[in-house]
């Protein structure tokens, strides 16, 4: 677990420190309760009212079969409990006092204290990271789990036993909440200038703005500018095509999505289960004459909409450089990037641009800024 932006305790410790020649012991027992809130979408978490990281990778909650499912590590730990991963039975193992229970991925047997328990959601893999059933795992440890179905809200308060560190209570990373908030919203990857402008450029994105303006897992965010209604995707390539004098070209598909949320959200759904590969009514005659194709998407439940796996099938990018970007609800890049480059093996796939659809509907002209530095620093 990444040191907090701040670290707070707000529990009163229960030992007293030692002092011998003027300097205390690190660590004290304690026992505190810890409150957590978790958003669905947020790759962010409270903790006794302090802001921190979910995961590094921006992992955030989602619900699957009306169950909130989350990156349990984030919780355990901050419940002062363990968590392990064995990578060949694909299964979890969390541990806290006396409790252990164990989950595999894909199976809706779970063992608690070595009893087998009965599960209605089964665990999943998302964006590189385990995701488990909420509130199995915290009432399982003892903790008390509320929703706010208005919020889209999870709390979770527990009790907090494991060593606390003195010196580490103490720390104050130098990373401020404003940086942290940049750094997980636009999910912007550094790297060297690769100087593409001489060749001929497509920005190629699919969008999905939703007509009553709710986010969440699989959904796409609408932005106004000027009066005029964008997606959140349609906006980025807009960005992009005024800074790099290139083409546009929208995915668009043969059969019509729903602008409402709920049915688009099953929609997506149904189609990444199947893996369905939706007909498209647009497509490119000349790709051709592209050396470099920036390719834009909302992330729909941890991936790529489908449509773009029907655009990939149709094309052969080999020689091509491609530049993903994407608009995200907490999941920014998932694992996209890799799906790309293992759909186009002949392709260079560079890392790529993601920001939170949320932030675009909040400041789009912030969020221009920060893409049109990354285009120029890509060396366009």
């Amino acid at each position: 677990m990444k040191k907090r932006m701040a670290l707070v305790i707000t529990g009163v410790l229960a030992g007293v420190l030692s002092v011998v020649g003027g300097l205390s012991f690190a660590m004290a027992e304690s026992t505190t309760q810890t409150t957590i809130i978790m958003t669905i979408d947020s790759p962010t978490m409270q903790v006794n009212g302090e802001i921190i990281s979910i995961d590094e990778n921006g992992t955030a909650p989602i619900v699957v079969d009306g169950r909130t499912m989350v990156p349990i590590r984030a919780v355990v730990e901050e419940l002062g409990g363990e968590v392990s991963w064995d990578a060949a039975a694909r299964t979890v193992t969390v541990t806290k006092d006396s409790d252990v229970i164990s989950l595999t991925i894909d199976s809706n047997l779970a063992e608690v204290n070595s009893q087998s328990v009965e599960l209605d959601t089964t665990p999943v893999i998302v964006n590189e990271r385990t995701l488990l059933p909420l509130r199995f795992v915290s009432e399982n440890l003892g903790a008390e789990v509320v929703w706010n179905a208005e919020n889209r809200q999870i709390t979770i308060t527990g009790q907090n036993d494991a060593p606390v560190d003195e010196t580490e209570i103490q720390q104050t990373d130098e990373l401020t909440t404003e940086q942290l908030t940049t750094e997980q919203t636009t999910g912007r990857t550094e790297q060297t200038a690769v100087n593409l402008s001489d060749g001929k450029i497509l920005i190629v994105y699919f969008t999905m703005p939703e007509s009553d303006g709710v986010d969440t897992v699989a959904g796409a965010s609408r932005v106004v500018v000027d009066g005029e209604m964008y997606g959140s995707v349609e906006f980025m390539a807009n960005t992009i095509q005024e800074t790099t004098g290139g083409d546009l070209f929208e995915i668009k598909t043969v059969q019509d999505y729903p602008t409402l949320h709920e049915p688009l959200v099953d929609l997506a759904d149904e189609e990444l289960a199947n893996d369905a590969r939706p007909e498209l009514s647009t497509h490119i005659d000349n790709l051709d004459e592209y050396d470099t194709v920036f390719v834009g998407y909302p992330i729909w439940w941890g991936d790529m909409p489908m449509p773009l796996y029907s655009f990939f099938d149709e094309y052969d990018f080999s020689g091509k450089t491609i530049i993903p970007f994407s608009s995200h609800g907490g999941s920014r890049l998932a694992n996209t990037v890799e799906t790309i480059a293992e759909l186009e093996p002949d392709a260079a796939v560079t890392d790529g641009f993601t920001v939170s659809r949320n932030d675009i509907e909040e400041d789009a002209s912030a969020v221009a800024e920060e893409l049109v530095s990354w285009v120029k620093e890509l060396g366009f």
